[in-house]
């Protein structure tokens, strides 16, 4: 076992990071050392992403957002308060404490706040930390590690350039995969689902102008390599042509305002070029337009493969759809989806996201904080503003001091011989069970009701019309016949 990982063990083992005090002194010289780092970092991330610098502002911005919430998070009265409860006579039923280590493996993708940002959970949480970096010529790592090793103590943190294994990390540690793994999700392993697809969906009663502004910036933004960027987006073929219209203007107006024509990774080949190599010879695609390394592209054919495709670079691919529920049914072909984003009026959009299985559904939006960092672990709920709730990261250690109510009625049931306890009991518990709320009345009409109701109604208007204007005339016939 490598020295620098005894080193973090011991320091698991002592609980070094159970104290508050310290954990909030770790974060502010963290925090300290981003503030001192600004322009490098924000030149560093710029110049490996090829971000522009206000996105790369951004991500700084963000990562010392989720900093602040974690340090704010510590209450050094009230965790001493929990910590002697029972010293009091009193329950600590939520007295929680950091698992002991946690490894980072981090994702290219932003990388910067994919790794200060479990970080500063972890250690929030109470655990000491290793961080898996490669030995790499990009700029992000090197200042990374340059700035986390001269910033926290080298007994709870470490950088190590090869995979440990959970033998040297010991029983009590979380590894943190954001490239995704085969491994089964468990307690011990936080595993983002970093290919699973992501699905746009706009209906006609969607406002496509707001839809096309967030679909363009969701696809484009951050280089257009988000976890979250829509991968394919289904269109109602009666709106097709007019929503187009306004991606390709929201499109130019985008390349346009972030200066992509200079940024240098548009002098590079892309993966839209090599998608329109791929598929040219084919009438698979069609691109719509194509501005500096940006490409609207419509898959035309149901049956190719860019509509099981995890797309990384800035192709907006766009396919239509007959129907919600075909949309659905596409959505849902190839298993769950990392997240979903519905555009529709409310009603639909309801149908939509309950139907369509995703792990999180926006609708009318896209949240622009999504798009930066790693996809969120299956194993925990989604939240917009923390990608890595520091509960990820600590264990249940509840303590209780006071008997529970249930606990005496089941001593008082087993000691009475005669029974007359437990059949209090049961005639309670024989009670009839009765809602909380008052339910809805039989007949209410559904989202599918109406459909089947509207549909009747154009089948059977033409024939009631029919049939009373042939009514009219028959009367009118037999009186002229009586005169």
């Amino acid at each position: 076992m490598p020295v620098s990982l005894q080193r973090i063990r011991e320091a698991a083992i002592d609980g070094r990071c159970q104290n508050v005090i310290y954990r909030q002194t770790q974060l502010e010289k963290l925090h300290d050392a981003l503030i001192d780092n600004t322009e490098s970092v924000m030149q560093a991330i710029h110049r490996d992403g090829g971000n522009s610098i206000p996105e790369a502002r951004v991500e700084h911005i963000l990562v010392l957002m989720c900093l602040r919430e974690y340090y704010a998070s510590l209450d050094a009265t009230k965790a001493l308060h929990e910590e002697y409860a029972v010293a009091r006579g009193e329950d600590a039923p939520s007295l929680r404490e950091g698992v002991g280590i946690v490894y980072i493996v981090p994702t290219t993708h932003s990388l910067f706040y994919s790794i200060v940002v479990p970080l500063s959970a972890a250690l929030a949480a109470g655990n000491c930390v290793v961080i898996e970096l490669e030995k790499t010529v990009r700029e992000v790592p090197s200042l990374l590690q340059k700035i986390l090793k001269s910033t926290l103590d080298s007994d709870i943190f470490e950088i190590v350039s090869s995979r440990a294994t959970d033998d040297e990390l010991g029983l009590h540690h979380v590894k943190v995969l954001q490239r995704g793994s085969e491994e089964p999700t468990t307690a011990m392993r936080l595993i983002s689902p970093s290919q699973a697809r992501v699905v746009a969906v706009v209906d006609r009663t969607a406002n496509f102008s707001e839809a096309a502004k967030a679909l363009v910036m969701a696809r484009f933004g951050f280089g257009g390599r988000s976890p979250y960027a829509p991968d394919i987006v289904l269109v109602n073929e009666f709106c097709k042509k007019p929503f187009l219209n306004v991606i390709m203007k929201e499109t130019i107006k985008f390349a346009t305002e972030f200066e992509l024509s200079k940024s240098p990774a548009s002098t590079r080949p892309s993966e839209a070029d090599s998608i329109m190599k791929e598929l040219k010879i084919s009438n698979e695609i069609q691109v719509v337009t194509s501005i500096a390394d940006c490409a609207v592209i419509e898959v035309n054919s149901r049956d190719s493969k860019m509509l099981s495709r995890k797309i990384s670079s800035r192709s907006l691919l766009i396919h239509s759809v007959k129907s919600l529920d075909d949309a659905i049914d596409l959505s849902n072909h190839n298993g769950e989806l990392l997240a979903s984003y519905v555009f529709a009026d409310l009603k639909a959009s309801k149908y939509l996201s309950q139907f369509i299985g995703s792990h999180v559904s926006f609708v009318n939006q896209v949240p622009l904080e999504m798009l930066l960092g790693p996809a969120a672990p299956l194993s925990s709920p989604v939240e917009r503003s923390i990608r890595y709730p520091t509960a990820l990261f600590t264990v249940q250690r509840s303590q209780f001091v006071t008997p529970s109510v249930q606990s005496q009625l089941v001593r008082q049931m087993l000691h009475d011989p005669s029974g007359s306890a437990s059949e209090k009991v049961l005639q309670k518990m024989s009670e009839k069970l009765l809602p909380s709320t008052k339910r809805m009345k039989e007949g209410q009409v559904g989202f599918f009701e109406q459909g089947i109701f509207i549909g009747i109604g154009l089948i059977a208007m033409p024939a009631l019309v029919g049939l009373g204007a042939l009514g009219y005339y028959a009367v009118r016939f037999a009186m002229s016949r009586r005169s």
